[in-house]
């Protein structure tokens, strides 16, 4: 995903509490994420949950109750320097 399709709150990284630092973190690739600058030793894989809500739910029974009969699905994803 481009830095332009992303959602706002992203496209200018995001805040940690890690010394204040801002964290830019850019989709490499369907499974892949850049991380810059790299707080980790080494590169490695993290396992997500998330729900992929379909458009024509959320449009015929509202967003909560698609979201709420949505099964979750796990998305594995390499963090990367």
């Amino acid at each position: 995903m481009s830095k332009e399709n992303e959602h706002p709150w992203y496209k200018e990284g995001f805040e940690t509490i890690i010394q204040d630092q801002k964290i830019n973190a850019h989709w490499v690739s369907a499974n892949e994420i850049k991380i810059d600058p790299y707080l980790f030793d080494s590169e490695f894989t993290v396992t997500m949950k998330s729900k992929y809500v379909e458009k024509d739910a959320i449009g015929r029974i509202g967003i909560h109750a698609a979201y709420k009969e949505t099964e979750c699905s796990e998305l594995k994803v390499m963090l990367k320097r």
